[in-house]
């Protein structure tokens, strides 16, 4: 292995594992193009890390708190431990609270308002949804219309 491939990985563990500094901002400011990309908004801390790559799908908004931790550099992960927050409609909302923890691969999608509070921990590979999407009857299913619960 070249002596610039070894230090280029010691330099991206070092950020990964220690500080999460450009890591955090290159996932973080990726995560905001993609919620603008899918036509949504993104409202995050300028505290708040992520240490994975974090997807921002739909069309609605994502809130992030204080102090809050978007994947955990060294727990398990599936492929790269990428998160999901997916605010699927226009007025849909997830609101993650100050001084959350959520693991790698946790996901959220809300058709209408997912809101978690302050000192959340969610382990890996943790989905949480307001919706059941979609009916169980073929007939019902077809007609389309899936609500979020109010």
């Amino acid at each position: 292995m070249s002596t610039i491939l070894r230090k280029l990985i010691i330099f991206t563990y070092s950020l990964k594992y220690k500080s999460l500094g450009l890591l955090s901002c290159f996932y973080k400011y990726s995560f905001i193009l993609d919620c603008i990309g899918h036509g949504g908004t993104a409202e995050l801390s300028p505290s708040c890390k992520f240490a994975v790559p974090v997807r921002g799908l739909g069309k609605g908004k994502v809130l992030v708190g204080n102090k809050t931790l978007l994947g955990y550099p060294q727990s398990h992960r599936l492929g790269s431990g990428e998160i999901m927050l997916q605010a699927r409609t226009a007025n849909s909302v997830i609101k993650i609270g100050d001084r959350c923890v959520l693991n790698n691969n946790f996901c959220a999608i809300s058709c209408d308002s997912i809101r978690l509070g302050d000192h959340v921990l969610a382990g890996i590979c943790v989905t949480i949804v307001d919706s059941d999407f979609h009916e169980v009857s073929p007939e019902k299913r077809e007609q389309g219309g899936h609500r979020g619960k109010s």
